[in-house]
């Protein structure tokens, strides 16, 4: 029952990340100046993308070992957590105007958000690789 649950979630998440990142895109083409990050930021959610697939088939051929779920299920909580923060300052109503040709994230943030997306890709990867052995 818990498989259902992580793939249900990472489903949920790969939906989120999905619109974070065609979001940002788009913003990332009406800004003249973004940060050297931005892309990055956009690379990183990519990959993400990329790992929940691999992740949803793990679970669906039925590999699972209960510690990986746990830490699954925090990790997934986490990445929820940043994605609606950088949803919530893309949003049409903060993309209005003057604030449409910048940069919806400061340097220093952009680096954070890329840090923090890192960390639970590094999870997601593990979890893939004991799945693979």
């Amino acid at each position: 029952m818990e498989i259902v649950g992580l793939t249900a979630s990472i489903g949920a998440l790969a939906e989120l990340t999905l619109k974070v990142f065609t979001t940002l895109y788009t913003y990332y083409g009406d800004v003249k100046n973004g940060p050297s990050r931005s892309a990055e930021l956009r690379d990183e959610l990519g990959a993400m993308l990329a790992l929940f697939e691999g992740l949803k088939q793990s679970l669906s051929r039925g590999n699972y070992i209960d510690n990986t779920g746990a830490n699954l299920h925090g990790e997934l909580g986490n990445l929820h957590e940043i994605l609606v923060e950088m949803q919530d300052r893309v949003t049409a109503d903060q993309t209005r105007g003057i604030r449409r040709m910048t940069w919806p994230f400061k340097e220093g943030e952009n680096k954070k958000f890329i840090e923090r997306i890192e960390r639970c890709k590094s999870t997601f990867n593990l979890a893939l690789n004991i799945d693979q052995r």
